[in-house]
């Protein structure tokens, strides 16, 4: 079983924690990251989107069990860890809302970190422990990109990604809870609370929960 496919099990997330603990006696902060780009399917997937026909339930399984399954489980195992040592930073790697509306099975598969991410930070308020999203391709997609132009840019936003990073489980994200980091937009010649302020917005989608039909003449 390769390493990718280890990590989405629980057996596998179980032992990333228990080696993570045994190295650094506990854990403070976890970066759930891990992913496939399209081109997993066929090399061409980022530019010529899989059909519905073409996208076969085990395709499907692959992507939830690695953007979705495994952040839950480590998160779940994670988070006691958090609350004993009275200090926790949860970071989940999402994408651009566009790419969510864009190309499946990745777009829907991110789509759930964004809802998992803003449930867990509501649920997280308060406490020592906080939860934020990053939104950003890595340059683990370089190999689909059409254009040294767009790899360039690509690169630029996974160094971006890195520094809001490591804002994020610093001391310094501690009134960071529920905040979505959108990396293309981070200016890195500001200083990073500045940037991360610029950059970010709240988790999800907030404008459009706000209107809900059933909320109406609730008072709320």
């Amino acid at each position: 079983m390769s390493n990718r496919r280890r990590s989405s099990t629980e057996t596998g997330c179980a032992h990333a924690i228990e080696i993570a603990r045994e190295r650094f006696g506990t854990i403070e902060a976890l970066v759930n990251n891990a992913g496939i780009g399209m081109s997993a399917i066929r090399p061409d997937a980022e530019v010529s989107h899989p059909s519905i026909e073409e996208l076969t339930p085990e395709i499907w399984d692959r992507f939830f069990a690695i953007f979705v399954r495994a952040p839950v489980i480590l998160t779940r195992l994670a988070l006691p860890l958090m609350r004993e040592a009275r200090f926790g930073r949860i970071v989940n790697n999402t994408t651009s809302y566009r790419t969510m509306l864009r190309v499946l099975p990745y777009g829907s598969a991110k789509a759930a970190p964004e809802s998992m991410s803003a449930v867990w930070a509501k649920e997280l308020e308060g406490s020592p422990i906080s939860e934020c999203a990053g939104a950003g391709r890595t340059d683990r997609h370089t190999n689909d990109l059409r254009s040294v132009g767009m790899a360039a840019r690509k690169n630029a936003a996974a160094r971006n990604h890195g520094t809001a990073y490591r804002l994020a489980v610093s001391d310094a994200s501690a009134d960071f809870n529920g905040q979505r980091i959108t990396a293309a937009r981070w200016d890195p010649s500001l200083p990073p609370a500045e940037a991360a302020k610029r950059s970010s917005r709240p988790i999800g989608w907030p404008e459009l929960a706000a209107d809900a039909v059933w909320l109406i003449g609730e008072g709320t």
